[in-house]
């Protein structure tokens, strides 16, 4: 099988060639939007999860540094007294 100028389809300069035109072709959009109801409720499902886990991070964070800071202030007693 050849093709363009007699090149074998397997030809190493046969693919450069191909390659070369396919990288040269504009990339087709990505539509991000929702095409159905099941992934618009499921988009909404995920971004409401994502706020309650910056949330609950938030709150391990507080509770992390409260636990800290008593442990620094009960050496600190056992230290002066």
């Amino acid at each position: 099988m050849t093709l363009h100028a007699g090149q074998p389809a397997g030809s190493s300069e046969h693919l450069t060639r191909l390659v070369r035109e396919r990288r040269s072709r504009a990339p087709l959009p990505i539509s991000l939007e929702p095409t159905s109801a099941h992934e618009a409720v499921t988009r909404q499902m995920v971004e409401d999860l994502a706020r309650e886990l910056v949330a609950l991070r938030s709150r391990l964070d507080s509770i992390f540094y409260i636990i800290v800071g008593s442990i620094v202030v009960d050496v600190l007693l056992r230290l002066v007294g």
